[in-house]
């Protein structure tokens, strides 16, 4: 009465505490035994097998749980990223270190993976092919960003040859090509009488 039960086949130590008891059964049982008879040099075995398997399922339990943190680390660090990805691109393009930051590491392995560099380029190459249609067509006007595009129609190819190809690229040139596409100061999203297409294309180029 008033004595707690602990659960049937439920461990009570600690996992460092199971760990050192199982260590030392292994050495103890790996001991030479005084008895020389078959029955006893069997059972030895056996228990030593036992003892063997109990050490090394917990050994693979603890492994598992440093793995675990270690996935909930890199979960939580690239959730972190893809909630600051337009504030990370800025940064890298405005020249801050990506390996001052792991964030800022992850986002630059991120932006000169292969996928990331192709749809760049896909999405530049639309930009240029949408140009040439409107200016194929007489009766559709151009309007002042399909003029600098055209204009700047050998940079942007070079640009986009260079992020379709296998060569490395900075992670910088690559934050300011998609900035050419996606940001609102973009002389590609609005037009600028300060800021051309070819100087900002010319800038990107000279980044990678």
């Amino acid at each position: 009465m008033g004595v707690r039960r602990r659960r049937a086949g439920r461990c009570s130590f600690r996992r460092g505490q199971r760990l050192r008891i199982c260590a030392r059964a292994v050495a103890r049982e790996s001991e030479p035994h005084a008895c020389g008879t078959r029955r006893h040099r069997s059972c030895a075995g056996d228990r030593n097998a036992r003892v063997d398997v109990a050490s090394f399922e917990l050994i693979g339990v603890r492994r598992t749980s440093s793995e675990w943190q270690i996935h909930r680390l890199d979960r939580g660090l690239r959730l972190r990223v893809r909630m600051r990805q337009r504030v990370l691109d800025r940064e890298i393009a405005a020249g801050l270190r990506p390996d001052s930051d792991a964030a800022l590491e992850l986002r630059a392995k991120q932006l000169t993976s292969t996928p990331e560099r192709r749809r760049v380029a896909a999405c530049l190459a639309n930009i240029l092919e949408t140009a040439d249609k409107r200016h194929a067509q007489p009766a559709t006007p151009l309007t002042a960003i399909d003029a600098q595009v055209l204009a700047a129609r050998h940079d942007l190819v070079v640009l986009i040859d260079a992020l379709r190809g296998e060569r490395a690229i900075s992670a910088r040139g690559v934050a300011l090509a998609r900035q050419l596409i996606e940001s609102s100061g973009s002389p590609l999203v609005r037009s600028h009488a300060g800021r051309t297409v070819h100087q900002t294309v010319s800038e990107t180029i000279e980044a990678l």
